[in-house]
């Protein structure tokens, strides 16, 4: 486990994105912001979106010219891509709308008509 630094509100350099880059300002600021002894402004994101994740990579060596050239620090971004896990009610719903669909297509009710015959759920 990496140490642990004490986290900072979003510092000068936020404020010189917000500026530049109001959309990846906008990404930063929802993570949180620890600086290291050594130099290092890390700031960690997590449940980011794919989306998200792609524009941060896309603009990462520009940040870090930036963070370097206005404070002389490190910049480090570490993102954590949101895990896409269906809620299990809303997949309870949808096999109970595929169920009520199967039973009632028309072939189901004709063959149920033709053998006098009753679903049976296992």
């Amino acid at each position: 486990m990496p140490p642990q630094y004490p986290r900072k509100p979003p510092g000068r350099i936020f404020k010189k994105i917000e500026q530049t880059q109001p959309f990846i300002f906008a990404l930063l600021t929802k993570g949180s912001v620890q600086e290291t002894p050594h130099g290092e402004i890390i700031v960690e994101l997590e449940n980011c979106s794919t989306f998200d994740k792609k524009r941060l990579e896309n603009k990462e060596n520009e940040l870090k010219d930036l963070c370097r050239e206005f404070l002389g620090k490190t910049l480090s971004i570490k993102t954590e891509i949101q895990s896409v896990r269906p809620d299990e009610s809303l997949r309870q719903k949808n096999e109970i709308k595929a169920r009520q669909a199967a039973l009632n297509h028309p072939l189901v009710v004709e063959a149920q008509r033709l053998f006098n015959g009753e679903i049976i759920n296992t």
